[in-house]
């Protein structure tokens, strides 16, 4: 297998290297045009953007890195794209097996068939939002269009799974994809009842890949666009033997090649990561939970010294703090403990009207002139940021002090307040220990 080492050495290589076999290109402003090597064309619709390292073309839509370029280009897995960038540059191919007992090789192969399994899928799901010319595919694309740039969209590999699941099933068994793999990787799944069943599990959803720090697909997370009330918002693929949800960073295939940033910016959810790469913040990850685990912070701090939280300003029935706040309280603390500066960038709550029961029920005698009608409501990053001034703006607080407005606000007595000097002094004494 090729090694780790290979895989980033060709990742950081110049886009604008690897796609000179292909395409000539010529500078406009700060980024490089040609004429698409995917399509015939007489006028450039082809961009490439150095400092982000991508590339994109504006009429057929395909984009991506240097990698998912050439292997779109020559249809090759990702190992034979890295292989083949890597003797074409002279960059030396280190395989990781020359080491490895026999079962490791063994163990290693069945992970690679998994990652070629997800290539697959991940082909299927992009091709099916943008090639696929039905009602349906369209519904989607007004979606997903709607939501985020076409041309982020197409560059950070976002698709669509049908609603007819038959398909990605054909598809995949076309391509020869091994069915047990499928259901290995929660891409398939058995019926309960009837275990010869077998089912799509992602159906009628917007698809989002999960990527590993050298940018591989190693997970999907499914946003449902559907009718039906019943259907979950939000599905992530199940764990596997290349995907674990307490181990993964979404985010970390983009901030770990961030150069020049001060420090990395965590955010709730993939949208909120995905905003924040439009904006221009390629510095921002988040994990697919709500807790960052020991290992997630271990992986960042490869990267980074200082962390930026931008929680979710939500509410929640009968609490001062909705989730949002509360881990951030929590995850914050503990990035402290693990050494990273900590600051907070706080969102605005959103203004929600109140119902007429919600007015009489605050006002059974009648409502004055001057009434508050107006509630905190929730905001997001995804939903509250459309420019960079949107979060530039944003006031900046070291973490202590924003805990230190919190635990007091919230403390209505003598104890809480008791509790929270003392939470904040233990942090101060590990910013203390950490600074002799």
């Amino acid at each position: 297998m090729i090694s780790e080492k290979t895989i980033q050495a060709v990742r950081d290589l110049d886009i604008a290297v690897v796609l000179k076999p292909y395409v000539n290109l010529t500078a406009r402003g700060s980024s490089l045009v040609g004429l698409c090597p995917f399509h015939s064309e007489k006028s450039p619709s082809f961009s490439v953007s150095p400092r982000k390292n991508l590339c994109y073309c504006f009429s057929c839509h395909r984009g991506g890195d240097g990698i998912a370029f050439v292997m779109e280009k020559e249809n090759c897995t990702f190992e034979e794209a890295v292989e083949r960038i890597a003797r074409d540059n002279n960059i030396p191919l280190d395989f990781t097996n020359r080491q490895m007992s026999d079962k490791e090789i063994e163990d290693a192969k069945h992970r690679e068939s998994l990652m070629a399994a997800l290539d697959v899928a991940q082909k299927f799901f992009y091709d099916s939002l943008r090639i696929t010319f039905s009602d349906e595919a369209r519904n989607a694309q007004a979606y997903a269009y709607g939501r985020w740039p076409e041309e982020f969209c197409s560059t950070f590999g976002v698709g669509y799974a049908p609603k007819d699941g038959r398909a990605f099933m054909e598809y995949c068994k076309r391509k020869a994809v091994d069915t047990d793999l499928l259901i290995e990787l929660g891409l398939l799944k058995r019926d309960k009842e009837d275990k010869e069943k077998i089912y799509t599990a992602f159906r009628e959803r917007v698809i989002i890949p999960i990527r590993n720090r050298w940018g591989r697909v190693i997970a999907f997370t499914g946003r449902y666009i559907g009718t039906n009330d019943k259907a979950a918002k939000y599905i992530n693929s199940d764990n596997s033997e290349i995907y674990t949800k307490g181990d993964t960073i979404f985010g970390i295939d983009r901030a770990s090649r961030v150069r020049d940033a001060a420090n990395v910016i965590i955010v709730e959810g993939a949208p909120d990561v995905m905003r924040f790469n439009i904006l221009g913040y390629d510095n921002t990850v988040a994990t697919l939970g709500t807790s960052w685990t020991d290992h997630q912070f271990e992986q960042l701090k490869k990267y980074y010294q200082a962390i930026t939280f931008v929680p979710d300003s939500d509410v929640k029935e009968g609490e001062l703090f909705g989730p949002g706040f509360i881990a951030v309280i929590k995850n914050g603390a503990e990035a402290i403990r693990k050494g990273f500066d900590v600051t907070v960038r706080e969102i605005p709550f959103a203004e929600v009207e109140l119902t007429d029961e919600e007015l009489k029920e605050l006002y059974p005698d009648g409502v004055p002139d001057d009434a508050v009608k107006i509630k905190p409501g929730k905001n997001d990053a995804d939903s509250y940021l459309k420019t960079a001034v949107d979060f530039t703006s944003l006031s900046e607080k070291y973490f202590i002090v924003w805990l230190a407005e919190k635990r007091f606000f919230e403390a209505d007595s003598i104890q809480k307040e008791r509790n929270a000097v003392s939470e904040i002094a233990d942090l101060l004494r590990y910013v203390k220990d950490s600074l002799t």
